[in-house]
């Protein structure tokens, strides 16, 4: 047997010599071969070694512990109560096999040898001191009695500081423990390894979660461990807190949430507020914010016991400043009131039952109607806006192309829109006042052919010698297919409309203002040569012949023909025969022609020129002409003037006048 031979370095050299000589505090070990039993000799002593005796270790230097400094000793020397070394019957010192012995300075003040079959296992080491706010974490190697708490092998606990760390052979030491510093607005979280009973007394279970908030250094237990540093959100009056419950517990505030519940939390709360570890950060909430003239819709609102209304909406008026609360939404954003001017409105649909306090009457859904100003407007919740509306401004001045003349744009009473009734489909035309669609309207678009388009592109533009210098300057726009169509009739010029709802024609003579109905078109005439005859603008000379025969009408000029002969007096009344162009008697008296009032046709007149350019209103005829050869089998009067027959037909015949259909 021989010691640790980290002690080699204090042994004496070697001797041979049978005599030897053992300085205090030195040792030997000397092997009786006659019996097999190694003893320990301690100097100082000369020692004399006998022929079956052998010196096995030593002489070497006695263990000597500093102050506040201790060794392990291995395979210790068993002792008594009174701490005296036990000896066998053969006089082998007995020994602790595979045990360990802690020796403290302050049990062995004077060096020690170590006895035959003892190992130092650790030299002389200074003891362990821990500081404040630091621990050990200890672990049980062996079964023993802590000061009276029983601890089992494998048991973990703290040794905390301040306070000097005995070793002990049932103990080893695993960790050095530094406490963690919990700031203001800080926590730490701590998880369990295994079931335990916290600092604060709660039972933990293993791989619970928990939050410690108390400021100050916090030393975790054997048990436990620091899963980091939580910080705080800052909650002002603008910025709020979308949380989310991950289990059911109970808040900081004392509220039980259920798994998956989703709150706010507010600067009302709180003004700093830590996340528990069951608490999931959804989103940071921006305030919403209304002046008075805003207005939002918010929907599946929360109601008092902070549950969402799904399907509902709830109407929010400024001045008011407000957090949209979890899985709420605002339907279109933040809107601006309607301000209506008396020609505005907005066309509204009830999508929900209610009563109509402003109207004092009870919609149900599909009703619509037209919320008119001038007033402020805030749609209820049950009510979707459609559109706004302005009203259309007729008799104004109009921006179109076929409008436009050489010093300017002229204002026309008879300017219109067509509009068509969604429930019926009956189309009219507005002429003359401003008008605001109902809601059961909207504009109509008159298309008309490409021809005719372009003719009145070009015939406003360029179709009079008068205007030719303009044409250059003048760009053409687009045509308006909701406005009302208008033409005005040149002087000396006839225009012929065709109604295919009523199925009749109608023939306007210039100087006249044209519009035409929802269901009236323009004649396109186009002649041999592909000549094209403006909108069937023929000479007056065709009225004149008509005039003249009713009977025989063979052919028709080419061109515009004026009988000039002395010009007499046509200002007297009745007329002379050479200025009137009337067929059935005098002109009405007192009606004026060629301005757009209508006034003759009125009168069941017709508008004439003569043949000095002088307009007149005529009774009792129809435009158009006779058929241009008439003749009947039978003679029977059955008209003497064009007033007897219907505004399609004309009073044709020189004896057995009859009524027949006209002809252009």
């Amino acid at each position: 047997l021989k010691p640790d031979d980290s002690m080699s370095s204090k042994s004496l050299p070697a001797q041979m010599d049978p005599v030897y000589r053992i300085p205090p505090y030195y040792y030997i070990h000397v092997l009786d071969r006659n019996t097999s039993v190694t003893r320990l000799e301690i100097g100082p002593k000369t020692f004399f070694r006998q022929d079956h005796e052998t010196i096995v270790f030593g002489p070497d230097k006695m263990i000597t512990l500093p102050p506040r400094h201790y060794c392990v000793i291995e395979n210790p020397v068993v002792k008594n109560e009174d701490d005296q070394t036990q000896f066998d019957k053969n006089g082998q010192a007995k020994l602790s096999y595979g045990s360990l012995d802690v020796r403290l300075e302050k049990d062995y003040k004077e060096p020690f040898p170590l006895y035959p079959g003892e190992v130092l296992k650790q030299t002389a080491t200074l003891l362990k001191y821990v500081a404040a706010n630091s621990a050990l974490r200890l672990k049980g190697v062996l079964d023993f009695d802590d000061n009276g708490e029983q601890r089992k092998a494998g048991d973990e606990w703290l040794f905390e500081g301040p306070g000097t760390y005995i070793p002990r052979k049932e103990v080893s030491v695993e960790e050095h423990i530094v406490a963690t510093v919990i700031g203001p607005n800080q926590a730490i979280r701590l998880s369990a390894k295994k079931e335990l009973i916290d600092r604060l007394g709660q039972r933990r279970v293993a791989g619970e979660n928990w939050l410690i908030k108390q400021l100050g250094a916090y030393v975790p237990l054997a048990y436990e461990t620091v899963v980091g540093i939580e910080n705080a959100h800052v909650v002002t009056d603008k910025k709020a807190l979308h949380l989310r419950a991950l289990k059911t517990f109970k808040d900081d505030f004392s509220q039980t949430r259920n798994n998956g519940d989703e709150w706010l939390v507010t600067k009302e709360q709180t003004e700093t507020y830590i996340l528990n570890v069951y608490e999931q950060l959804v989103a940071i909430i921006d305030i919403k914010t209304l002046n008075s003239r805003q207005y939002c819709v918010i929907l599946n609102p929360v109601s008092s016991d902070g549950k969402n209304q799904l399907g509902k909406k709830k109407l929010v008026v400024g001045d008011k400043s407000f957090f949209l609360q979890p899985n709420e939404q605002l339907e279109k954003g933040i809107q601006d009131i309607y301000i209506l001017s008396d020609d505005e409105g907005i066309v509204v649909k009830c999508i929900e039952s209610f009563n109509d306090e402003i109207d004092n009457v009870t919609r149900v859904p599909g009703d619509k109607w037209v919320v008119r100003g001038p007033r402020e407007y805030i749609p209820p919740v049950q009510v979707e806006v459609l559109e706004k509306r302005k009203a259309i401004p007729l008799g104004k001045l109009i921006n179109l192309a076929y409008f436009i003349y050489p010093l300017g744009t002229f204002l026309d009473e008879n300017e219109g829109i067509y509009v068509r009734d969604l429930k019926t489909g009956r189309v009219r035309a507005i002429i003359g006042n401003t008008y605001m669609l109902t809601q059961d309207e909207e504009l109509w678009e008159k298309e008309l052919p490409v021809s005719i388009e372009e003719f009145l592109q070009r015939d406003s533009l360029s179709g009079r010698q008068t205007k030719a210098t303009v044409t250059s300057s003048v760009q053409m726009t687009k045509r308006d297919k909701s406005k009302l169509i208008t033409y005005r009739v040149p002087q000396n010029q006839v225009v012929q409309i065709y109604d295919y709802k009523a199925k009749n024609s109608r023939i306007i003579f210039g100087p006249e203002l044209v519009t035409l109905g929802p269901d009236e078109h323009f004649t396109y005439i186009n002649l041999s040569g592909s000549l094209i005859i403006h909108l069937l603008l023929a000479t007056f000379a065709i009225m004149s012949l008509c005039a003249a025969d009713d009977a025989s009408i063979s052919s028709m000029p080419a061109g515009s023909t004026k009988i000039i002969n002395s010009k007499p007096s046509c200002l007297i009344y009745p007329l002379p025969a050479m200025c009137n162009p009337c067929k059935y008697g005098q002109p009405i008296k007192g009606v004026v022609c060629g301005q757009g009032s209508g006034a003759c046709a009125l009168k069941d007149g017709i508008c004439k020129m003569n043949q000095y350019d002088k307009m007149y209103c005529c009774p009792y005829e129809h435009a158009r002409c006779c058929p241009t050869e008439y003749s009947s089998s039978k003679c029977k009067l059955q008209c003497t003037t064009d007033a007897q027959c219907k505004s399609s037909e004309k009073c044709c015949g020189k004896f057995c006048r009859r009524c027949v259909p006209a002809i252009y």
